[in-house]
């Protein structure tokens, strides 16, 4: 095996055999213009192209290299007007998706001024709003979901702000909680579709550095 080096300029080829003994070690206490805590570090990208019925990211999406996530998603559309999204927990005890115990509020208000509720202590997935979804192109489906700690052993249980087009009604801004009541921590999320495909989306994954 041969390596390639540059002398003055000129590029010549180095017979890594005639390397031997240990690197010295690395020092980066001089390191600079590392990102500092808080930064939002992108992980994933998922986009949806109207093939699957639900979306999720790369096993494990959560791991301990941060203790909380965010995760932003843009432009959701179903391929079904009318339905419904929901949220799936993958819980690292079972190593399986969760399917039940899913706890779930939205408090919000629509372009009129009118107040919208929607809550549930029990379901087999979680809802991620109180009304379902309208589709088409110009109705995305958007919004940013904080997870807190999701490796904890705690329940895991997430904050969500959102917007969207309901199927019935007006333009809606809502602040949601997406739980579930399983003890044990969650190593990645499932969105999916009452009914039909995710037509359109993009959902990112970002890591918050720890300072």
């Amino acid at each position: 095996m041969s390596m390639t080096k540059v002398t003055s300029g000129i590029i010549d080829t180095l017979d890594a055999s005639k390397l031997t003994g240990a690197m010295p070690a690395m020092d980066g206490s001089a390191l600079t213009n590392l990102p500092a805590g808080g930064t939002w570090i992108p992980l994933q990208e998922v986009i949806a192209d109207n093939t699957s019925t639900s979306i999720s990211f790369s096993a494990p999406a959560f791991t301990s290299a941060y203790t909380n996530y965010v995760i932003v998603f843009n432009d959701w559309n179903p391929a079904t007007t009318n339905t419904k999204a929901y949220y799936e927990y993958y819980g690292v005890s079972g190593s399986a998706w969760l399917s039940s115990a899913y706890k779930w509020s939205h408090s919000g208000f629509d372009a009129y001024g009118v107040e919208r509720r929607g809550s549930a202590t029990s379901g087999s997935k979680g809802e991620m709003n109180e009304a379902n979804l309208e589709g088409g192109a110009s109705h995305g489906f958007n919004g940013i979901i904080h997870c807190y700690n999701p490796l904890s052993t705690n329940h895991p249980t997430f904050g969500m702000t959102s917007s969207f087009m309901p199927y019935t009604g007006y333009f809606k801004a809502t602040t949601s909680c997406l739980a579930n009541s399983t003890a044990g921590g969650v190593s990645n999320i499932r969105f999916s579709m009452s009914s039909g495909n995710i037509e359109t989306g993009v959902f990112r994954l970002y890591g918050i550095k720890d300072s």
